[in-house]
Formats: C-alpha cells, structure tokens, sequence
C-alpha cells in the first residue's frame, strides 16, 4: 500500500506535456491536382527542391495577407452563406433572449406570403 501511494504522489509530480493541436483539412480531388502540380513545378526548376504538402500549404498560407480583398470574401461569403443555418442561429438567439427575461429581442418578425394563383389561371 506505501509503494501505491508513492507510485501515485511521482504521477502527480509529474508534467505531463500535452501535444500541440494539428487540424487535418480533407482536400477535394482538384485542390489536390492543383497542390501537386505547383509542387511538381517548382521541385523541376531547381534540382534539390523537395517539398511535401504540408509545408507548401503552410508556405502558401503563411505568404498570403491577413486580410482577404474584397472582391475574394464577397466570392466566399456567397458560395458558404446559408439561409436555414441563419435562421436556426436567429431562433436560438432569440430563445436566449426570451428564456433571459427580455422584452425587446431586437428582432422584428416580417412575413411575406406568397403571391396565391388561382388553378385556373396556370395552364398545363
């Protein structure tokens, strides 16, 4: 029983080092192209070039400016906006504030019925 608690007293004494947190980003077939043919470019310019994956994804990101251009987030924000999902956080904030006790969510209910079209009017 003495030699359990020693055993236990040198664990905690002990620091443990935690590993440093790597995302790993799935890449579609043609970004893959794309990456290995920049790669295969500049490792044919200049014999003794080896570069791998990473460190020209690292390299590209790293050399790129912090901010995007204008024209580059626009581009973004359309391809990835979606609605559902902004409506879902809009109703969960919304929830948040009434379950909070507040009066004035701040948000202002605006329904659009659709035009109705009488079946006689559509032709088949």
């Amino acid at each position: 029983m003495n030699e359990l608690n020693m055993d236990s007293k040198i664990t905690e004494n002990k620091k443990v080092k935690k590993p440093k947190k790597q995302d790993h980003v799935a890449l579609s077939l043609e970004s893959v192209k794309k990456i290995n043919s920049w790669i295969k470019q500049a490792e044919q310019k200049k014999k003794g070039v080896s570069i791998t994956r990473k460190n020209f994804i690292n390299w590209l990101i790293e050399k790129s400016p912090d901010q995007l251009v204008p024209s580059d987030l626009s581009a973004l924000v359309d391809r990835f906006y979606d609605e559902a999902k902004f409506l879902r956080q809009l109703l969960r904030e919304l929830n948040q504030a009434k379950a909070e006790g507040k009066t004035d969510t701040g948000f202002e209910v605006v329904v659009k019925t659709k035009k109705f079209i009488k079946k006689k009017d559509v032709e088949i």
